[in-house]
């Protein structure tokens, strides 16, 4: 994971893991980013989604397994990993959802997703965690 991490949680990869996940980078945002409070909803909803992923696809053939939430705020941006050590991404799913978390992730933030060695999918989304600049006019 990431050492310098303002920020790192586990949590069991149930349905309960989702808004405690959210409330916890809602408040790292409010702490961290007090200029950018435009971007809250948007870390708040990008976080559902990913931990949401995990409960609903990762450890579908298993016992839940765990989700891993790190977080940091370096050069001006705030940049959040959502990493699980499951199935990975497959299409034949039990629960496949309306197939858009991950359209909801890139429209919002700078995403990227990765298969680390080991297994499991890491997503990693980057905000800016400064004051938007003023509009020249």
């Amino acid at each position: 994971m990431h050492e310098e991490s303002t920020l790192r949680e586990c949590f069991d990869a149930t349905p309960d893991a989702v808004p405690e996940a959210r409330h916890l980078l809602v408040q790292l945002v409010e702490r961290d980013c007090p200029e950018a409070s435009e971007i809250v909803d948007a870390v708040g909803l990008t976080v559902s989604e990913a931990v949401g992923n995990v409960v609903r696809h990762a450890y579908r053939d298993s016992p839940p397994g765990l989700v891993e939430i790190s977080a940091q705020v370096q050069y001006g941006w705030l940049v959040v990993w959502v990493r699980d050590h499951g199935a990975g991404m497959a299409s034949d799913t039990p629960e496949p959802g309306l197939g858009l978390g991950l359209q909801i992730m890139h429209a919002l933030a700078d995403t990227h997703v990765t298969r680390p060695p080991g297994g499991g999918i890491e997503v990693s989304l980057r905000f800016p965690c400064h004051a938007p600049a003023a509009a020249s006019g």
